[in-house]
């Protein structure tokens, strides 16, 4: 997923709440007695903040890992611009 926006110039970091699932086989107990367990998917919610350092970014995306995701990464490249450039599009 991508998400653009637009800080003040003054802005040094930006704290970040990543939010994702994590899914566990889990086996279901049978509901009657001639019924077998069956595995399912189960999502556990996770989320956890991360700090952006912004003044050590550039324009080619770094990863930053996010702590006890499992291999979760949130990638972030920023972008300077005079206000002025964007015109009419705003």
């Amino acid at each position: 997923m991508g998400l653009s926006f637009l800080v003040a110039a003054e802005a040094t970091k930006l704290e970040v709440l990543v939010r994702w699932g994590d899914y566990v086989m889990e086996e279901l107990p049978p509901r009657h007695e001639n019924e077998k367990e069956i595995d399912v998917w189960k999502r556990h919610p996770r989320e956890m903040t991360v700090e952006v350092d912004l003044a050590g970014l550039g324009q080619d995306p770094v990863d930053l890992p996010v702590p006890d995701s499992g291999g979760v990464k949130l990638t972030v490249l920023a972008r300077s611009f005079d206000a002025e450039q964007l015109g009419e599009e705003i």
